[in-house]
């Protein structure tokens, strides 16, 4: 097998496991939302924007009252006060699994970043393990 087909062998594997680690994280509650997401109106309780420009909200559901807390990139967190309303989507099965961003659109924004890890950081750790592989390699060979 030549160095080239080793190499590319070894990033696809490394992007394979990254990929999934990474993908296990947010993609499944989004998807979720995606696929049988409702939207509701929701009534902020407290912006905080210094903590990644997000807020805490509370809706209703029926007759069960539900909160979350969210990013709020769609909006200017510093415009936003307690008693505001934004719309939030939620599981209609499990209502507790919400967000206040569309959940399309945060699927293209998590898979973007996940593409980006596999497409750099197996290259990385390949090379990383083979200098340090040579460097064993000539020390046991001396």
């Amino acid at each position: 097998m030549t160095a080239m087909v080793k190499f590319a062998a070894a990033w696809q594997a490394l992007a394979a496991m990254l990929a999934s680690i990474l993908g296990s994280l947010n993609l499944p509650r989004l998807l979720r939302l995606a696929q049988r997401g409702e939207r509701a109106t929701a009534t902020i309780i407290q912006p905080s924007c210094d903590n990644h420009s997000s807020a805490s909200y509370t809706f209703t559901v029926g007759s069960t009252s539900y909160s979350g807390s969210s990013v709020m990139w769609m909006v200017d967190c510093r415009s936003l006060h307690p008693g505001d309303s934004i719309v939030v989507y939620y599981d209609k099965i499990e209502p507790g699994t919400n967000r206040a961003a569309e959940p399309r659109a945060g699927i293209i924004n998590e898979l973007i970043p996940i593409a980006l890890a596999c497409l750099i950081f197996p290259p990385a750790i390949i090379g990383l393990l083979s200098v340090q592989y040579r460097r064993i390699k000539a020390k046991w060979l001396n």
